[in-house]
């Protein structure tokens, strides 16, 4: 499509499929990005339900404007591995 094109390049291909499947019950994952901020960036993610998902099911919230790399930073820092750093990591970014 013609904003892929833009955003990406004529040239862009899917490398990675992938598909999450949750059990009745299954505890919510935490808000999360789906990858690394970078200025170049090289990856569009989408969501496709494959089943009308209802309110009791859960939803999956997307935060609008977090593709920035002011709010990449304030959401990582702290936040728990494999999606944030430690206080550790922190520091040594001085």
């Amino acid at each position: 499509s013609v904003p892929l094109h833009r955003a990406l390049g004529r040239h862009a291909e899917l490398f990675e499929l992938g598909a999450v499947i949750a059990e009745s019950g299954a505890p919510q994952q935490p808000v999360h990005p789906d990858t690394h901020w970078t200025s170049n960036p090289s990856v569009i993610t989408t969501f496709v339900a494959l089943q009308d998902v209802t309110h009791d099911m859960g939803q999956t919230h997307f935060l609008v404007r977090t593709h920035t790399k002011a709010s990449h930073e304030s959401y990582v820092w702290g936040q728990p591995l494999p999606w944030g750093h430690g206080p550790a990591d922190q520091e040594d970014q001085s």
